[in-house]
This record gives structure tokens, C-alpha cells and sequence, in this order.
């Protein structure tokens, strides 16, 4: 079992969580537009987003469509591995 099962949006919320309110936020909230994430915060959401669901995150898809909101990034890992994510 890896971390795409049910706990992926559970450790996403987990670890933005560390840097803002995250109950202020719903899962489709952008969090550039509500001023939650800045440039650094992404670069270590990226990473987290690496090593914790075991992906290549590529230049190409550091569009911040990708990972704005708690949905937008669940997609992106379930199309990076072609798998559901909980």
C-alpha cells in the first residue's frame, strides 16, 4: 500500500497544513488566489508531492494548474500514475 491509496488527501492536507489553516480551505480552493502559497511554499509542495507518492515531476508539469488546490493536485498524481488516489 502507498500513499495514492485512501490516505492521499489526508497527507496533503497534513502537510499544508504545517504552513496555514488548512480547515480555512476547501478542497477546490485555489491557494495562490487566497494567498496560502507563495513561490517557496510550491517548490516544497512539489517536492513533498515527489517523495511522498513516488513520482518524476517533470518541468513540464510545474503548471500551477497542477497543484493549486487539494483536487487539482489528487488528479495530477492519479495521472502521473494512472491509478485512482483516495
Amino acid at each position: 500500500m502507498n500513499n495514492c491509496d485512501l490516505g492521499g488527501r489526508e497527507k496533503i492536507r497534513k502537510f499544508l497544513g504545517r504552513f496555514f489553516n488548512i480547515d480555512l480551505v476547501s478542497e477546490q480552493d485555489n491557494f495562490f488566489e487566497k494567498s496560502f502559497v507563495n513561490s517557496l511554499l510550491y517548490m516544497q509542495l512539489v517536492m513533498f508531492i515527489e517523495n511522498d507518492f513516488h513520482i518524476t515531476i517533470l518541468p513540464e508539469d510545474l503548471d500551477l494548474q497542477n497543484f493549486n488546490s487539494i483536487n487539482n493536485i489528487m488528479k495530477f498524481i492519479e495521472s502521473k500514475n494512472n491509478v485512482k488516489v483516495g
